[in-house]
Order: structure tokens, then C-alpha cells, then sequence
């Protein structure tokens, strides 16, 4: 679990520099900045809602890994606005309860460091770093992946960090000066996530796909730059809970759902569909499951290729029978 990260030294723990960091570029102003870097109590903080749920599995194996090699990355948490009251957890729930599980044996252990961020932090903006830490730092399943890169893009929009595909009036709130350099949200998701324009058109749609079957309604394409920023928060919350059920069905039956490790190249995938049958359903449905892939998709360019070359086969093999 060591991370290769900016780091400084805190009593023995060793945590990233995090005013080298910021979070996905999007710390542009002192209310989403952390203040400093300091230790604090675990079990003082105030957990709140979070996006996933607790995995003890994963909680045991960080309490081992931090009891190992101490502490690599340290948590975030929102100053309380009361002097003396609880800060309130951003990211980092599994770090939280791995070192409270700490604490149980050893009371020592009950100190973790963590990024403080000032009490004015907008609720928005801790839901976004929590999104961006689930994004680049959590094994998430592809449905998980698909409705946090949704949620993402949708607080992107709706608080005016992108611009809108048409052009529209500036927008209010924060300083928005360099509104005519904004990216789009497609090109905001592909700097910021490291996947490319057609992976987040993918994600998108699958997303508002598991979305519309928990009775979410979508009018319109399911495309980044045609939802707006509610829409897409509203689908990557409804996929969230598709992705917790689908979690929930797989532990019935005693599977593991499959993972995205965000650290690690895809594989190769290979899939075997016969063709030496008169029904060419089979072929189709592996075609459109490429098409919509995100390891590997099959492009436009691809399919027309392989019409062409069938065209030549074709070609070939009639000229032979005349």
C-alpha cells in the first residue's frame, strides 16, 4: 500500500505534502485548500455520510499495513466551526477505523495525521474530494467507477468548473474570471481521471444506463456535455446504489464483484463468439458490447474495417464460385 508521494515527517508517521498536491486541479482558492498538516485524535472525528460503505475486510488490511510501515497518506478533515468541536471526515473512512482498530490494542496508536481544511470548505467541495480519492485510490468495481466519474462530472458542472457545451452566461459565485479558458466537462474528465474522451462517454452512459433501470428518467442523449450538472449527479447517485446491489447480490451468492485497480494497466481480455452458426445474433451482441467497452472498446473506425475486409472476403470467395 505504499504510495511513491511528496512526503514530510509528522512524529514518526510519514504522510504527503499535501499543499504540493491539490486535489484533481480543482483547489482554486483558500476555502478548498488544507491549512496545514497535523495529528489528531481518530477517535474524535466526526464520520457523517459517506458515498461507499465500511468494507471491515479492507479496514483490517490497512490497520495491518499502517501497523507495518505507519501511516503513507493521511486523511482530510473539515475544521469544526465551533472552537474545540469535531472535525468532520472528508476522505479517508477506512484509514479512520483501520487506526481506531489500532487503538483498541494499543490506546498509542489512536493519533492519525490528517489535512486540515477550513470550517468554510463548501459541503460540494468535500464531496468532491471524497469522489476524487475513491477515483484514484480505491479498487472500485466498473459500476462504482462509472458512477463516481458521473458524480464528478457533475459537481464540475454544476459549480461552474467547466463550461457548458453551448455557450452560455458567465457564471455566478466563485471568481470566474478565466471562464473563457475553461475546459469542457469531457475535457476536464479526461485530464483529470487519465482515460480518454470516448472511456468517459462510456462511463456516462453505463452510468445513466443503471440508472434509468432504478427509475431514474433521462430525456435527451446521455452524453457529458448535454446533462446537466443535477442530471449527472442524480444519475451517479442512482448508479452508486445500482453498484451496491449488484455488491449485495454477488456476496449472496459468495462471489467477489469484479475490480478496477486505477494504479494498473487492463489486461488483455480475450472472448471467444462462434460464428459457424446461421443465427449472427451471437456476433452482433459482441460487436455493440465492444462498441460500449471501456478495456479495449471496439471504435467506428474498427467496425468499418472489419465490414471492409468481410466485403473483400466476400468479394473473393463469389469471384471463385462464378
Amino acid at each position: 500500500m505504499a504510495e511513491k508521494l511528496a512526503t514530510m515527517n509528522l512524529g514518526g508517521t510519514i504522510v504527503p505534502n499535501v499543499t504540493l498536491m491539490g486535489t484533481a486541479g480543482l483547489q482554486t482558492n483558500m476555502d478548498r485548500r488544507p491549512e496545514n498538516i497535523t495529528a489528531i485524535r481518530a477517535d474524535t472525528i466526526e464520520i457523517g455520510e459517506r458515498l461507499r460503505p465500511l468494507d471491515p475486510k479492507r479496514v483490517k488490511e490497512i490497520a495491518e499495513s499502517i501497523r507495518e510501515v505507519g501511516l503513507l497518506h493521511p486523511i482530510g478533515v473539515k475544521r469544526s466551526a465551533k472552537p474545540g468541536g469535531p472535525h468532520r471526515l472528508i476522505y479517508g473512512y477506512h484509514r479512520v477505523e483501520a487506526v481506531r482498530l489500532l487503538a483498541k490494542d494499543d490506546p498509542t496508536q489512536v493519533m492519525i495525521g490528517a489535512a486540515i481544511y477550513p470550517a468554510k470548505m463548501p459541503d460540494w467541495a468535500c464531496k468532491m474530494d471524497e469522489i476524487t480519492e475513491n477515483l484514484f485510490r480505491k479498487n472500485l468495481t466498473p459500476k462504482e467507477n462509472e458512477a463516481h466519474t458521473a458524480l464528478y462530472g457533475g459537481y464540475l458542472k454544476k459549480h461552474g468548473m467547466v463550461k457548458e457545451a453551448k455557450p452560455g452566461p458567465k457564471p455566478k459565485g466563485d471568481d470566474r474570471n478565466g471562464y473563457a479558458e475553461l475546459p469542457t466537462v469531457t475535457e476536464k474528465l479526461v485530464a483529470d481521471l487519465g482515460i480518454n474522451d470516448k472511456s468517459v462517454q462510456n462511463r456516462i452512459r453505463n452510468a445513466a444506463n443503471s440508472a434509468e433501470r432504478l427509475g431514474v428518467v433521462i430525456d435527451g442523449p446521455k452524453t457529458p456535455e448535454a446533462l446537466t450538472g443535477d442530471e449527472l449527479i442524480a444519475i451517479g447517485e442512482a448508479a452508486q446504489m445500482a453498484a451496491e446491489l449488484d455488491k449485495e447480490e454477488a456476496a449472496k451468492k459468495g462471489k467477489s464483484p469484479r475490480r478496477i485497480n486505477p494504479h494498473e494497466p487492463a489486461g488483455p481480455t480475450t472472448v471467444t463468439v462462434r460464428l459457424d452458426t446461421i443465427d449472427v445474433k451471437p456476433f452482433i451482441d459482441f460487436c455493440r458490447k465492444r462498441l460500449n467497452g471501456e478495456h479495449k472498446p471496439m471504435s467506428l473506425d474498427m467496425l468499418r474495417a472489419y465490414r471492409k475486409a468481410l466485403d473483400e472476403l466476400i468479394a473473393e470467395y463469389e469471384a471463385k464460385t462464378e
